[in-house]
């Protein structure tokens, strides 16, 4: 079975998956021996950062997943029946589009569109089909929208306009740790230096990163950061709440 035709074949066995042993589980022990006997394909396959991402949607009482880059679809499904959650995606690429709307058929909970990032943001704020705390899962950085376009900023600047949200930025270097990959483009990198001209003047104060060694987690090892317009999460972080102590928190100047 060659590798594309595996992963298909992964990727609809996903659509069947439970997590109930992973939403159960209370400790990093726990969370990686889900692993074991368990497939996983959301978010790069990275377990961790998966729990993380659901420990914020329900501190935050997030109703709505937006995720912008479906590729084949791997995070989108996983988003819905992991976080149990409506989601709406968009793929510029028309090769990703189609696969992602086939591997999501009937999944009516899933809509994809094919757009722009920032075209996709705009429509779902103007026809104000966001919850009260959207989670938005940041990952069309390059590729189909031209070598000289990073469409990052605009998408941003968009969600920045929002009262609540929850962001997380797949992809991203993370500082101290450069076992967790991350992108650049046309020599610009997704790192901290970016993050703070992105959020320069969006009254975000601090963005957080993993705080875990990346030989830790599972899947593919791509660095990600994380910002959020809270009170809840604010103070579930404050506290060291599992599995939000997992992040630590880096200053904007």
């Amino acid at each position: 079975m060659n590798t594309f035709v595996h992963r298909i074949y992964k990727l609809m066995r996903s659509r069947r998956e439970q997590y109930e042993e992973l939403r159960a589980a209370n400790s990093l022990k726990e969370i990686l021996s889900y692993r074991t006997n368990h497939n996983f394909m959301g978010f790069n396959g990275q377990i961790i950062r998966a729990t993380i991402i659901r420990k914020m949607a329900n501190v935050s009482k997030g109703t709505v997943f937006v995720e912008t880059g479906a590729a084949y679809g791997a995070s989108t499904i996983c988003a819905h029946r992991y976080l149990c959650l409506p989601v709406y995606s968009c793929e510029i690429s028309l090769k990703n589009f189609i696969i992602s709307r086939i591997m999501t058929l009937n999944m009516k909970a899933i809509k994809i569109y094919r757009s722009s990032s920032p075209m996709f943001l705009r429509r779902l704020c103007n026809m104000d089909l966001l919850s009260e705390c959207p989670i938005f899962y940041l990952d069309a950085h390059g590729g189909a929208h031209g070598k000289e376009y990073l469409p990052l900023l605009d998408e941003i600047s968009i969600i920045a306009e929002l009262d609540q949200f929850v962001v997380i930025i797949d992809d991203c270097r993370v500082p101290h740790e450069d076992n967790f990959g991350y992108d650049v483009y046309d020599g610009i990198a997704i790192d901290i230096d970016f993050m703070q001209r992105a959020l320069r003047g969006k009254k975000i104060n601090k963005i957080y990163f993993p705080n875990y060694s990346a030989d830790l987690d599972t899947g593919f090892c791509r660095g990600y950061c994380v910002f959020w317009r809270s009170r809840e999460l604010d103070r579930a972080h404050s506290r060291g709440d599992f599995s939000l102590n997992l992040l630590s928190s880096y200053e904007l100047k």
